[in-house]
């Protein structure tokens, strides 16, 4: 098991795709520097993010620089293919094992303010919060990590794992350039008409909706 961070390669970033920024960063960013989120976009002094952060590291974060704040993923306790918390990115990043020793976990999601978290020490017992919560989303059955210190493609990842739309094309040209092992989750074929309304729809979509997800 390890932490994953998740991302979808193909989405617009500054002129070109999100992992071509990635590319030219060499490396995993917050997004107090990106200005991008797949989860709540607030970085700013104040802002939701930027409160909470400041109470679960105990102002760590209050005064410096954006970059070295934490980047978010999850712990993927169950080894699932798609990662710990698909929700937020058809790819994710597995990292080296190491590097679960540098970072802080919560349940549930940090968005909700939760009394729950703590270093590695805390970890199994946030996992047995997490199998024994009620859920109406299994979507929202992860286990937060924030990763503190940063995370460099060259030697904190250890793989790739990459939907299967990806197989051929601008994305999978970019990653084949890095020289990351990769991996392809399983292919899940979704018919628009049975997203509920609440997580899914044009209303949420800027763009077409892919006819492939994971």
């Amino acid at each position: 098991m390890s932490i994953t961070l998740h991302f979808h390669p193909d989405w617009p970033h500054g002129g070109g795709l999100v992992i071509e920024a990635m590319g030219r960063a060499e490396g995993y960013h917050n997004q107090f520097v990106t200005g991008v989120s797949n989860g709540l976009l607030a970085p700013t002094e104040g802002s939701d993010r930027w409160k909470w952060e400041s109470r679960l590291f105990d102002g760590r974060y209050d005064v410096g620089a954006p970059a070295d704040r934490p980047v978010y993923g999850s712990w993927t306790r169950r080894s699932d293919a798609y990662g710990g918390s698909p929700r937020f990115g058809s790819a994710c990043f597995r990292l080296r094992p190491e590097v679960a020793g540098r970072a802080t976990y919560c349940y549930p999601d940090s968005t909700f303010d939760p009394m729950d978290f703590g270093g590695p020490d805390r970890l199994e017992a946030l996992c047995r919060l997490a199998d024994a919560a009620p859920r109406d989303d299994p979507l929202d059955d992860y286990v937060e990590a924030q990763v503190h210190g940063g995370v460099r493609f060259d030697c904190d990842v250890e793989a790739l794992a990459l939907d299967p739309c990806h197989a051929s094309g601008r994305v999978r040209r970019r990653l084949n350039s890095w020289g990351a092992p990769l991996s392809s989750t399983p292919a899940t074929a979704l018919r628009p008409r049975t997203c509920r309304s609440t997580t899914a729809g044009p209303s949420h979509w800027p763009w077409p909706a892919p006819s492939v997800l994971s």
